[in-house]
């Protein structure tokens, strides 16, 4: 190519030439593609060896000498820096900020697109106008925040899978009436306090003395009327405990007589309406082919008879709220949803290119689940398989505990669906246990396990609703892969392993 026009020679002025005379200079080296961005400096021009009057006087040598020197250390510091990915700035941004550096070094401003309209003194301060960003949008630190406090709030209520429930049945024969009356331990201690030694745990005899404290309680709590004519008592509670697939309850059981025969009952149920709103009740006839009632603290008198009951719509609320109630099946599916928007490579986690990806391993992650837990949620409900309590427990906060650790690296073999749906089928014995402790058998058993089935599928929605979009958002930001699933997992994990102590040891760690 030929050379250009002869340019003058800035701040030269060579010996004995006269003021404004052009010099002739030799045409600039055309730049590599290849070659990193830089600045271009304006010193002298290199005079043209052809022309040999025009000389550079010292001040342009020390001016050419500085800028040989920025180029040094420049390729010095590209050769150094790794290659541009996930977290490092790309080629037009590192160009950038080697233009706003000579500028300021200047004291102009950087050569490029001008500021963005509403760039404030912080913008013009860091010299970034015009730059490609290269830190968190704002949108995205609230984001940030928001998770940090929702981990506080668990923090704060890690008492797993301990949803408050009390078993109301009801025995009718004519004009008698018996009703049984199961209420957790842990609920009745809340409220009476009746671990006397403090040693966190209850013995049989601490439950004993306080019985009379318990029956008021339960007698104040729930009161029925038969056909709205109120029914005599005939004896009192005998002190008994029953083991549940969740704790130990305690067991009232009393007669009564009424003055006609019994064609309905309507039930004012008040238990813990004052200390924990989110306790429920769930009554039912014995014998009756109508579904369980599920009473709420507090919301008045409510009809139970064999033809009628809350039905289908009750138990899917039961199972959203059985969800809400169980922070163990809540982190697990935390912990899986936080790496959902990566793919594994090799023992590192790297971001998936685009949303139908994330979308799609999400997808398997949720039907696997699922179709897991609903299996041996049918058959624990059903009384076909009957593992300990205690067991089932400890397993699931075991599942908690691999799936967060697999998070901070990578070690489970094989697609991640798989290990999800092995660990699905310990969640759903854990899911069964409200259906269980009802007793339900056969045809009677359909609606209510349908129901609390979908509702259980409904708060795994919300869960994913919540925490997808935000996900999805930041997979590409540093903060999100070294910050965030990290900080996340490390404390899903040292929660879950406290929880596999206080179940497999009978410990009480967390109060």
């Amino acid at each position: 190519m030929a050379a250009g026009p002869p340019a003058r020679c800035r701040g030269i002025d060579a010996a004995g030439a006269q003021p404004g005379r052009r010099c002739r200079c030799a045409a600039a080296a055309p730049r590599d593609r290849d070659a990193p961005a830089g600045p271009r400096h304006h010193g002298a021009c290199r005079p043209d060896a052809r022309a040999p009057e025009c000389r550079r006087p010292a001040r342009a040598r020390q001016t050419c000498a500085r800028a040989g020197a920025f180029r040094a250390r420049r390729d010095a510091a590209a050769a150094r820096r790794p290659a541009s990915g996930t977290g490092q700035l790309g080629p037009a941004a590192r160009a950038c900020r080697r233009r706003t550096a000579v500028a300021r070094r200047a004291g102009s401003r950087p050569r490029g697109r001008r500021a963005a309209p509403g760039a404030g003194p912080r913008a013009a301060r860091d010299g970034l106008a015009g730059c490609p960003p290269d830190r968190p949008r704002p949108e995205l630190c609230v984001v940030i925040r928001c998770l940090l406090w929702l981990t506080l709030l668990f923090a704060g209520g890690a008492q797993a899978h301990q949803a408050s429930e009390a078993y109301v049945i009801y025995r009718v024969d004519g004009t008698q009436v018996q009703q049984r009356l199961d209420v957790a331990l842990r609920d009745l201690d809340r409220d009476l306090a009746l671990d006397a030694d403090g040693d966190g745990a209850l013995s049989w005899g601490e439950v004993r003395t306080r019985w009379p404290d318990i029956e008021r309680l339960a007698a104040d709590g729930l009161q029925f009327t038969a056909d709205g004519v109120a029914c005599t008592s005939l004896d009192r509670p005998t002190p008994q405990l029953e083991e549940h697939s969740d704790g130990t309850y305690a067991v009232l059981i009393r007669h009564w007589h009424c003055p006609s025969p019994v064609q309905a009952l309507v039930l004012d149920y008040r238990l813990f309406a004052q200390t924990d709103a989110a306790h429920r009740g769930l009554a039912r006839l014995e014998g009756s082919p109508g579904e369980p009632l599920v009473l709420v603290p507090g919301a008045g008198p409510r009809r139970l008879h064999a033809a009628e009951g809350r039905g289908l719509g009750g138990f899917i609320v039961e199972g959203v709220g059985h969800i809400a109630g169980g922070l163990d099946h809540v982190l697990f599916l935390v912990t899986l949803l936080l790496v959902a928007v990566f793919r594994r490579d090799g023992a590192v986690w790297q971001p998936r290119d685009g949303a139908r990806s994330v979308l799609a391993e999400t997808l398997k992650l949720v039907t696997a689940f699922t179709l897991a837990h609903s299996v041996t949620l049918g058959l624990a409900a059903g009384g076909f398989i009957d593992p300990p309590a205690a067991a089932v427990e400890s397993l699931i906060a075991l599942t908690v505990l691999l799936a967060a650790l697999d998070n901070l690296r990578p070690f489970v073999p094989g697609p991640r669906w798989v290990m999800v749906a092995m660990f699905g089928l310990v969640h759903g014995v854990g899911f069964a246990g409200p259906l269980k402790d009802l007793g339900l058998r056969g045809g009677a058993l359909v609606l209510p396990l349908l129901g609390f089935n979908v509702g259980v599928e409904l708060g795994q929605l919300a869960v994913v609703a919540l925490l997808l979009p935000p996900a999805l958002l930041m997979r590409g930001q540093p903060i999100y892969r070294r910050g965030i699933v990290p900080v996340l997992s490390a404390g899903v994990a040292a929660l879950a392993g406290v929880w596999c102590l206080e179940r497999a040891l009978g410990w009480q760690l967390l109060g």
